[in-house]
């Protein structure tokens, strides 16, 4: 690092100039500058959507089967396993497996359909970031 001793002459630190930004450049970032209340307005209205549309869902069922129907699984749309029904024509005590293998066939259809249903309903509320999501004005960052 350079001592500066005269004062008309620049710091030169590694062979680029160290300088203020003049008042132009200072105003032009201010300008750029992210509004702080916005983005807090934006963030609350997106927590309170995330929140109604968590009721929603959890109001809400999906149903998956396996086995032409004979094991039928019912999960909530925050993804529990409320309801699962076996027809008693399914239960065979000499191929246990074949039962096992229609439960857990049923059991991942309604988690996968759970899912589906959460991403219909709480996508909407992520998907909209507006200014948020781009954080434009914080020159520098990556993506800005």
């Amino acid at each position: 690092m350079a001592l500066n001793l005269w004062r008309h002459r620049p710091i030169i630190l590694h062979g680029s100039y160290l300088a203020r930004p003049a008042r132009k450049d200072i105003a032009y970032m201010a300008k750029r500058r992210p509004d702080m209340n916005k983005m807090m307005q934006q963030v609350q209205q997106m927590q309170a959507d995330m929140a109604k549309a968590q009721e929603d869902l959890a109001g809400q069922t999906v149903e998956a089967s396996a086995g032409g129907g004979m094991v039928k699984v019912t999960a909530s749309g925050s993804g529990d396993i409320t309801a699962i029904k076996i027809d008693p024509e399914a239960v065979d005590p000499e191929d246990v497996e074949l039962l096992e293998d229609m439960v857990l066939a049923a059991v991942n259809e309604a988690v996968r359909n759970s899912q589906e249903l959460q991403e219909s309903k709480l996508g909407g509320a992520l998907g909209d970031l507006g200014d948020l999501g781009a954080l434009g004005g914080l020159g520098g960052l990556p993506g800005s």
